[in-house]
């Protein structure tokens, strides 16, 4: 009988070992008793990576910028997005190599267009290519499709009933892209006198957009930007509108161009 009850005593001491090491360190984490589970296991979402990237470069934050990079290649390495995004903080940092490799990659991964058919839309696959282009050296291409966005935005424009002040902003870049300064210049005009406004979720990232960069060395573009440098508070609250009432679809994203898939876009 004292045999039988070791063999219990100690049969018993083995399973609450294993209980406690499976707890220890096999059992997953509840969220509700452990909220670091949820840190642990959730993959961040793409369109708020995006959006910290846009308020990092806004803010000169270039190695924050990067971080954000850091989890787009880690996360949606077969992105467009997180190859565009890459090459733009790599070539702010003055890591050329890496900037070209970057652009290498999002050149080929546009190549392939039945990839990202339905994940994408046409202007926002175009666009990708146009980046794409132009990184990789490609100037004449790469402005020949920005025009073609560009005639795409004001066609719309033209049979819309409701000027947009996104599209006007978008038909802005695309124009600069193209080299129709002039052109992109009453496009920026326009979305601003329309009352354009970035959301607020990317802290002015028409500021530092790289599609915009030839109207930034330019007064003008200044001038016509000082309704969006105003502090808020002195803002007329008619203007205060909603970002979802713009045409700047996406993944939080303030435009239709290079963000996100269902978000995406934007530059």
């Amino acid at each position: 009988m004292g045999i039988a009850l070791r063999h219990v005593v100690w049969a018993s001491a083995t399973l609450s070992l294993g209980a406690f090491l499976y707890v220890l360190t096999l059992e997953p984490m509840d969220p509700k008793e452990n909220p670091r589970a949820l840190a642990i296991d959730q993959t961040p979402d793409r369109t708020g990576l995006i959006n910290r990237f846009r308020q990092s470069m806004s803010n000169g934050q270039l190695t924050a910028a990067n971080a954000m990079t850091d989890s787009l290649v880690e996360h949606y390495y077969d992105d467009p997005s997180t190859w565009f995004y890459r090459a733009l903080v790599s070539e702010a940092m003055g890591h050329d190599e890496a900037a070209a490799q970057a652009w290498r990659r999002l050149d080929a991964m546009m190549q392939r267009l039945i990839g990202w058919k339905g994940r994408y839309s046409s202007e926002q696959i175009g666009y990708f290519r146009a980046w794409g282009s132009i990184g990789v050296g490609d100037i004449e291409e790469g402005q020949a499709q920005f025009r073609e966005l560009a005639d795409r935005v004001q066609e719309r424009l033209r049979m819309s009933e409701v000027e947009q002040p996104g599209a006007h902003y978008n038909a802005a870049c695309y124009r600069a892209m193209a080299g129709q300064t002039e052109v992109a210049m009453a496009h920026w005009a326009r979305a601003v006198e329309l009352g354009y406004r970035d959301g607020g979720n990317e802290g002015g990232w028409w500021m530092v957009d790289p599609d915009l960069e030839s109207l930034h060395k330019l007064d003008a573009f200044w001038e016509i930007a000082q309704p969006l440098l105003e502090p808020r508070s002195r803002r007329d609250p008619r203007d205060q509108r909603d970002k979802a009432t713009q045409d700047e679809p996406e993944i939080g994203d303030t435009d239709d161009r290079a963000a996100v898939p269902e978000e995406a876009s934007g530059g």
